[in-house]
């Protein structure tokens, strides 16, 4: 999964080995006063290569607006 900010060009990578994730899905923080555009949940499923088999589904937050 990847993090592009086009104001300076910075770009950030998030991965597990031996694992694809799906197309994150971004859902807005209802809960938030903020209302800036990172403010989101992602979710995502991973697949496990070596199986295909869906590893696990995950989210990430405050992790995002770090990022």
């Amino acid at each position: 999964i990847v993090k592009v900010d086009i104001r300076n060009n910075n770009c950030i990578r998030w991965s597990e080995e031996e694992s694809l994730p799906s197309e994150p899905v971004f859902i807005e923080n209802q809960n938030s006063e903020s209302r800036e555009e990172d403010d989101v949940v992602i979710l995502s499923v991973l697949l496990d290569r070596k199986v295909k088999k869906p590893l696990y589904a995950f989210w990430l937050l405050k992790i995002w607006l770090k990022l």
